[in-house]
C-alpha cells in the first residue's frame, strides 16, 4: 500500500516545512519511475550527479510503501499512556454518521488493517467515538476522539524546543534538506499493554491501535524525545527538529553529503523511514516552523504577510482580533509593533461601541505598507558584541536588538509592549529603564550569551546604579545585574531597519527648543521634638522624575537645623544627578532668609550650615529657593514626620536614611565610594588649597581643622601626599580614584574578592590613602554580590531554641519517613515513623511505596483507630505530606497538619529523634541478614516503648497505660511481681496506677519541661539573631536547589536575591523572587542570609 494513503498528519501551512525555490523531481530508480524525490533546479552539474549517487545508494532509508516500514524497535522507545488509576474508563456513546463519512470510515478502516496499523476487538474497557474532517481536496481525513482517554493521561512534562532558537540555528547555512519521516507517528508502537485503550468504533465493530495514531495527549512528546535520541550527536550542529519537522543544514556545501550521509546512518540504525514524497534535497532556503531560513538569515513568511495584505478593513470585533493575532505572529519582523497596533487595541476596548475610525484605517494602512518591506533578520554570532537601541512614547516601549557586520548594523529581533495602567505614568526615563528590562527578559538568551551596548541619551546607568531613587529599580537593577550591559551614547546609524526604528524620546530629550539647563525642583522640609528629628526631601525632575527620601537623625537638634539638614540633603542629592538648574522651596522663613542673605546668622551652629549650603550652591549653574506656605509642602513635611515618628514603616518606594552626624561636621574629612565626576571637589581640595597658597575656608571652626591636619601632608608635583609610619609616604586619592582602587584590588585582574579590612590593609600597604578606607572597604564589600554570593556558610543558630509541648498524650505526633532500606518482606523498602510529643511512643509501619495513600491508611490504622484523633500532626514537606488527598484527609477529622520549614528537618525533631532510635535498633538487631529488618522491627519497638526517657523519666509504656509492661527478662529469670503475681490483689494494683498516673504524667511534663530549657539554654548561648523584616532581601543556600548542580566544586553558596513578604513564625519566612512570584514552602533563618544592594 501506498505511504500517501495512510498519511495522516494533520496538514498545517504555517509549520510545514518545505523548500521556497524551484525544485525538479528525479527518479531514484529507472525500474520503477514511480519512485521519485525532489531536489533544487539550480545545483551544478557535478553537485546533482553527486547528491542523485548518494541517494540512489540509500533508497533503503525511504518507504514508498507500508510493507517497508518495520517500525521503531521497542528497545528504542514505545508509548505508553501513565493512565490515572483512579480515572474509570469510559465507554463514549456511539455516533451514528451519514452515508458518505460512513463509507469514508469503512474505506480508511480496510488501509490501516492492510497496513497492519489496527487490530479488531471484541471488547475494551475504553472506547472513544471517530471524527472525519473535510480536507482541502475536498476528501475525507479520519481522526479519533480520544478526550476522555487524553484526560485520565498525565501531561508529560516533557519540554519542546523553543521554536525560534531552532529557526535560528537553522538559518546562515548554504545548503539543507528538508526530510519528513513516513508517517512518523505511526512508526512508533504502542505499549502492548495500552493498545487496547485506543479502542474506536468503526461500523459494526471495534478496532484499536497497535501503532501511536495522532491525536494522543503525549504523542508529540514521545515523538520528540525519540528525534533527540536519534539525533542526540547531531541536533545543533547539523539538524534541527521540531517534532516531525526536520532540517538538515550545512555551513558549507561541499560538506551537506556529508551530514546526510550522518542523518541516513541514525535513521537506519532507528529503522525509521522518510517519505520520499515529501522530503526534499540540496536547497539553499525554505519554510521552517513559520519563518523562511536561508544563508542570509531570517525573512518573514510571505503567506503570514499575504494574510495581512488580503484583509479587508474589519467591519466587527472578530476581524480586529484576527487582525491583531496574524500581527502577533509576525512581531518579530515588525518595529514598535505594539505602537504600530495601539489603534486596534483601543477599537476592542469597548466590543459593544466598536467603531472602525480613521485613525485605525490609517494604522491599518501603514502595517500593510511596511510589510511589503519587512526586513531580513540576521543571525547573532557566538561571543559577539550586541547592540540595542530603545524606544519609548506616552503609550508603548519597544527595542531593537541588532549586530554589526562589515560597519553595517543588522537587526536580530524587535520587541514591544504596550503600556498599561501605572506604567503609562512613568517618567521617561523609568520607562525607558523598564523597556530595557523588559527586552530582557523576552531575550534572555541574548543577554546571557553576549555583551549589549544598549545605546541611549538617557541616563539610564546612573538611575539603575542607583536604585534608591525608585523603590521599583531596585529589582530591575538587580534582575539587570547578571547581564554584561555597556550604556554609550547615540552614535551613527548604521541601517535603515535601524533608521526607521529611532522615533522614540526625541521631543522630549532632543527638542530644539529645550532649555540648555532643564529646572529640577527640590522640597525640603525638617522636623524636631524632644525625643527625636528628621527631614524630608523631594527631588523632581524636568521630565516627572521623582526621588522621595527620609532622613532620620541619630542627634538632637533643632527644628531650624533640621530645615538645614533636609535642603543640604537635598542639594547633594541633585548634584550627584549632575543637576545643573535647581528651584528650591522650604517652608521656614528663616532659612530661606539665611541662604538668600536677607536675614543676619547669629547662631554658630546655623552658620557653620549656612558654609555648607554655600559650597553646594556653587556646583549649579543656576540657584533659587522660595519660601511656601505649608500646604503647599505637604509632603515635604510627611516625609519629615515619617522620620522623626516612633516607628519606620515607609513604603517601599521611599527611602529612609540615618544620619550619625551634622551635615557640617563631615565637611572636610567627607569620602564616599560614589562614581563622581574626577573634577568635582573632595576632601582633599582644602588640604591642596592651603598647602599651595595658604588658602582657607571661611568658616574659622573648619579653618582650624584644615591647619592641624595639614601637618601630616605634603604636595609633590600638585599631588596630596600624607606622612606615615608604614612607608615615607601615602598617595591621597578623591573619591573617584578611591572607588577605581577600591574596585580594581578587590576584584580585578588579580583581585580574589577579600574581606573589607584586609582590602584596606592591603590599600595601605601599597601606599594609598583616604580618611574612611576601612568603612569604604568593608562597605564594599559587603555589597559585593560576588561576595555575597560565594559567603561562607552560617553554621550558627539564627533564632531562638522554640521547643514543641504537647498538653496531653497522643494528642501531637511528628511523622516521617525512613529509608530505603534492602528490599524486605512484602518488597518493603521504607518505614513511616510516627511518634508521641508527650509519651514519646513510637508507631512505624513497613511501606513497598511511599504514596499519599499508604500515609493516609498508616494514620487512620495506627494512630486515629488506636489512640484516637489527635489535635496536630507535624511532617516535613515530602510530596506525601503536601499532598491534597492527605490534606483533606486531615480537615476530615479536625487535624491541624503542619509542614515544617524546607531543609530544616530540626524543625521535627522529635520525629528525626525517633528515626534515629528505629534505625540504631534495626542496625543492631538485623546484622548479615539485612532482609530481615521488617520481621525485626515490631521486636524495636517493644524495645523503644520499655525504655525510660531521659527528659520525662518514664517510659512510654507507663505513661500511656499507667503500668510497666512486662518483658521477656522477667519471664527468663522472674522478677518480684512476675514470680509472686498475685490474681486477687493484681486488679487492685492495676487500678490504683490508674489513679495515680495523671500524677505520674504531670511529672513527667515537669521534668520535660526542665530537660527542655536546659537544651534551650545550652542552645541559645550559641545563637546569632539574624532576624528579617517584611521588604528584606535574602540570600538562600545554594545547595539547596538543582540550578548550580552542574559547577560541581565552583558553584556558589548562596544564590538569589529573594525578597521577604511575609513572617509566618519567628525564624520561618515566606518569599518571593524579584519577579513578584511566590516560592513554595517555608524558609528557615538557617538557610537564608541578609542580601546588601
Amino acid at each position: 500500500m501506498s505511504i500517501s494513503d495512510i498519511e495522516h498528519r494533520p496538514e498545517s501551512v504555517e509549520q510545514k516545512a518545505e523548500p521556497v525555490e524551484p525544485v525538479e523531481t528525479v527518479p531514484l530508480n529507472p525500474d520503477v519511475p514511480k519512485r521519485t524525490v525532489k531536489i533544487d533546479t539550480k545545483l551544478t552539474g557535478e553537485e546533482r550527479a553527486e547528491l542523485l549517487e548518494f541517494l540512489r545508494n540509500n533508497q533503503d532509508v525511504f518507504a514508498w510503501t507500508t510493507e517497508e516500514m518495520p517500525g521503531i524497535p521497542a528497545e528504542l522507545t514505545v508509548h505508553k499512556f501513565s493512565t490515572d488509576p483512579t480515572r474509570r474508563p469510559v465507554v463514549q456513546k456511539r455516533r451514528l454518521f451519514g452515508p458518505e463519512k460512513q463509507a469514508a470510515i469503512d474505506e480508511e478502516i480496510q488501509k490501516l488493517l492492510q497496513a497492519g496499523f489496527v487490530r479488531r476487538v471484541e471488547y475494551s474497557e475504553w472506547v472513544s467515538n471517530p471524527v472525519l474532517v473535510k480536507k482541502p481536496n475536498g476528501k475525507w481525513r479520519m481522526c479519533v476522539d480520544f478526550t476522555n482517554l487524553n484526560d485520565a493521561c498525565p501531561k508529560d512534562p516533557h519540554p519542546l524546543p523553543n521554536v525560534e532558537k531552532l529557526v535560528e540555528r537553522a538559518a546562515g547555512h548554504e545548503r539543507m534538506s528538508f526530510i519528513d519521516a513516513s508517517s512518523g507517528y505511526h512508526q512508533v508502537q504502542l505499549l502492548l499493554d495500552d493498545q487496547e485503550k485506543t479502542a474506536f468504533y468503526a461500523g459494526d465493530a471495534i478496532y484499536y491501535y497497535v501503532m501511536m495514531p495522532f491525536g494522543l495527549k503525549n504523542a508529540g512528546a514521545t515523538y520528540q524525545k525519540l528525534m533527540q535520541i536519534i539525533f542526540k550527536l547531531q541536533i545543533g550542529r547539523n539538524i534541527e527538529v521540531y517534532v516531525d519537522d526536520m532540517i538538515v543544514t550545512s555551513v558549507r556545501a561541499e560538506d551537506h553529503i556529508g551530514d546526510l550521509d550522518e542523518t541516513f546512518q541514525n535513521l537506519r540504525r532507528a529503522q525509521m523511514k522518510l517519505n520520499p514524497l515529501k522530503c526534499t534535497f540540496a536547497v539553499e532556503s525554505g519554510k521552517f516552523l513559520g519563518y523562511v531560513v536561508s544563508k542570509k538569515g531570517i525573512e518573514v513568511n510571505p503567506e503570514k504577510v499575504q494574510a495581512v495584505q488580503q484583509m479587508e478593513p474589519p467591519k466587527i470585533v472578530k476581524d480586529v482580533q484576527r487582525l491583531t493575532g496574524r500581527v502577533a505572529a509576525l512581531h518579530r519582523f515588525i518595529a514598535r509593533s505594539a505602537e504600530r497596533c495601539l489603534p486596534f487595541f483601543k477599537a476592542l476596548r469597548e466590543p459593544k461601541n466598536f467603531q472602525w475610525t480613521d485613525e485605525c484605517q490609517q494604522a491599518f494602512d501603514e502595517l500593510k505598507q511596511y510589510l511589503a518591506s519587512a526586513p531580513l533578520l540576521s543571525k547573532p554570532v557566538d561571543g559577539e558584541c550586541l547592540y540595542l537601541y530603545l524606544g519609548v512614547t506616552e503609550e508603548a516601549v519597544s527595542s531593537v536588538l541588532l549586530r554589526e557586520e562589515n560597519k553595517n548594523q543588522k537587526p536580530i529581533c524587535y520587541v514591544s509592549k504596550v503600556l498599561q495602567g501605572a506604567k503609562q505614568n512613568y517618567p521617561l526615563a523609568e520607562k525607558a529603564a523598564f523597556a530595557l528590562v523588559y527586552t530582557a527578559r523576552k531575550l534572555r538568551a541574548y543577554f546571557q550569551s553576549h555583551q549589549i551596548v544598549v545605546y541611549t541619551d538617557l541616563p539610564l546607568r546612573k538611575i539603575l546604579q542607583k536604585p534608591e531613587l525608585s523603590g521599583r529599580l531596585i529589582g530591575w537593577s538587580i534582575e539587570l545585574s547578571e547581564y554584561d550591559l555597556k550604556f554609550q551614547p547615540r552614535t551613527t546609524i548604521k541601517g535603515q531597519a535601524i533608521a526607521d526604528f529611532l522615533v522614540e524620546c526625541i521631543s522630549a530629550t532632543e527638542g530644539e527648543n529645550a532649555p540648555d539647563y532643564p529646572v529640577w525642583v527640590l522640597y525640603v522640609d525638617g522636623a524636631a521634638n524632644i525625643e527625636r528629628s528628621g527631614a524630608g526631601a523631594v527631588l523632581i525632575g524636568p521630565d516627572g522624575f521623582k526621588s522621595e527620601h527620609a532622613l532620620r537623625f541619630k542627634f538632637q537638634t533643632t527644628n531650624n537645623a533640621a530645615e538645614y539638614e533636609a535642603l543640604i540633603y537635598g542639594l547633594k542629592l541633585a548634584s550627584e544627578l549632575k543637576v545643573q538648574s535647581i528651584q528650591v522651596f522650604s517652608d521656614s522663613q528663616l532659612v530661606v532668609g539665611q541662604v538668600n542673605g536677607s536675614c543676619e546668622v547669629r547662631d554658630p551652629q546655623l552658620g557653620r550650615y549656612i558654609s555648607v549650603v554655600n559650597r553646594l550652591k556653587s556646583r549649579f549653574a543656576s540657584f533659587q529657593i522660595d519660601k511656601i506656605p505649608r500646604a503647599d509642602n505637604h509632603r515635604a513635611d510627611e516625609l519629615s514626620k515619617l522620620a522623626s515618628s516612633q516607628e519606620i514603616n515607609p513604603q517601599r518606594s521611599t527611602i529612609v536614611e540615618v544620619l550619625d552626624a551634622p551635615s557640617y561636621t563631615n565637611l572636610t574629612i567627607e569620602c564616599q565610594l560614589l562614581s563622581t565626576d574626577p573634577s568635582t571637589p573632595s576632601w582633599t581640595t582644602p588640604l591642596i588649597n592651603y598647602l599651595q597658597s595658604g588658602e582657607l575656608p571661611e568658616d574659622q571652626s573648619v579653618a582650624k581643622v584644615i591647619k592641624r591636619r595639614a601637618a601630616h601632608f605634603t604636595l609633590l608635583d600638585n599631588q596630596l601626599y600624607k606622612r606615615a609610619a608604614l612607608m615615607p609616604l601615602l598617595r591621597c586619592l578623591t573619591p573617584y580614584e578611591a572607588e577605581y582602587v577600591v574596585r580594581e584590588v578587590h576584584e580585578g585582574v588579580c583581585g580574589t574578592h577579600i574581606g573589607g579590612k584586609t582590602l584596606a590593609r592591603k590599600l595601605l600597604r601599597h601606599g594609598f590613602y583616604w580618611p574612611t578606607m576601612v568603612e569604604d572597604a568593608q562597605n564594599y564589600v559587603k555589597k559585593c554580590p560576588t561576595c555575597q554570593f560565594n559567603a561562607d556558610d552560617i553554621h550558627m543558630p539564627g533564632e531562638m531554641l522554640s521547643s514543641l509541648t504537647s498538653p496531653w498524650p497522643f494528642a501531637q505526633w511528628g511523622v516521617d519517613l525512613l529509608g530505603p532500606f534492602i528490599k524486605g518482606k512484602g518488597g518493603c523498602t521504607f518505614l513511616v515513623v510516627a511518634v508521641d510529643y508527650f509519651t514519646k511512643w513510637i508507631e512505624a509501619k513497613p511501606l513497598s511505596t511511599t504514596t499519599e495513600r499508604k500515609i493516609e491508611e498508616f494514620l487512620f490504622n495506627s494512630i486515629l483507630c488506636r489512640f484516637g484523633i489527635p489535635k496536630r500532626i507535624i511532617a516535613d514537606n515530602g510530596p506525601q505530606f503536601r499532598a491534597a488527598a492527605l490534606r483533606s484527609f486531615c480537615n476530615d477529622y479536625g487535624i491541624e497538619l503542619s509542614l515544617t520549614s524546607v531543609y530544616t528537618p530540626q524543625s521535627n525533631g522529635q520525629a528525626e529523634s525517633a528515626n534515629k532510635i528505629v534505625l540504631r535498633g534495626l542496625k543492631t538487631r538485623v546484622l548479615a541478614a539485612h532482609s530481615n529488618w521488617v520481621d525485626e522491627l515490631n521486636k524495636v519497638l517493644w524495645s523503644c516503648r520499655t525504655i525510660p526517657s531521659s527528659a520525662m523519666g518514664e517510659t512510654p509504656f507507663s505513661l500511656a497505660y499507667g503500668a510497666e509492661a512486662v518483658i521477656p527478662v522477667e519471664v527468663g529469670l522472674p522478677s518480684d511481681r512476675a514470680g509472686w503475681h498475685d490474681d486477687l490483689n493484681n486488679e487492685q494494683l492495676l487500678r490504683e496506677n490508674l489513679d495515680f498516673v495523671e500524677e505520674i504524667r504531670e511529672t513527667s511534663r515537669i521534668r520535660n519541661m526542665a530537660h527542655q530549657s536546659r537544651v534551650a539554654k545550652f542552645y541559645n548561648k550559641r545563637v546569632r539573631a539574624r532576624q528579617f523584616q517584611v521588604g528584606d532581601l535574602v540570600l538562600r543556600k545554594a545547595r539547596l536547589t538543582s540550578t548550580y548542580s552542574h559547577m560541581g566544586k565552583l558553584a556558589p553558596n548562596w544564590e538569589g536575591p529573594y525578597m521577604v513578604v511575609r513572617v509566618k513564625r519567628p525564624g520561618s519566612y515566606v518569599l518571593t523572587d524579584i519577579h513578584g512570584c511566590q516560592l513554595p514552602y517555608l524558609w528557615n533563618v538557617q538557610n537564608l542570609r541578609k542580601f546588601y544592594s
